[in-house]
């Protein structure tokens, strides 16, 4: 019984050393994953973010309004759009920097959370005009966060 349950630990022992450099930290400290997470299902926006010159984020709309946008990501490059659970565009997709990036359509994504429930998405290389509370700015970043 003993020697059988030495090879139990044994075998769990590698089998945590061969699989343990897979699941990572990135150096912003954010959960990665592979991206077969992006295929899980339908990614709905929870919160949608803007970044302010003094470095601020500010939400800019209640979750409740951002529920029924979603994300379908596709094996093949492409992605659905849907609106209200209704198709509203599609477009390509795809990722680079080891998978801590993505582009989609035109616009570059920072992915600095991708689990299997969760996914950010931070935008901070373009500047854009954008109203909050009735305020037109310029903002310096997005970020997007999704949930299933």
């Amino acid at each position: 019984m003993q020697k059988h349950l030495t090879g139990l630990y044994l075998a769990l022992i590698c089998t945590v050393i061969i699989t343990a450099p897979g699941c990572k930290k990135d150096s912003k400290g954010s959960s990665t994953s592979n991206s077969s997470a992006l295929f899980s299902g339908a990614w709905k926006m929870s919160t949608f973010e803007v970044l302010d010159g003094g470095g601020t984020w500010h939400q800019t709309a209640p979750p409740s309004l951002l529920a029924d946008q979603a994300l379908i990501f596709k094996s093949d490059g492409t992605y659905e759009a849907t609106s209200g659970g209704t198709h509203s565009y599609n477009g390509t997709w795809s990722t680079f920097n080891d998978g801590k990036s993505i582009t989609i359509t035109s616009t570059t994504y920072d992915i600095t959370t991708l689990t299997s429930d969760s996914m950010v998405l931070t935008n901070s290389h373009e500047s854009f005009a954008y109203s909050v509370n009735g305020v037109a700015s310029t903002y310096y970043g997005e970020r997007d966060t999704y949930t299933h």
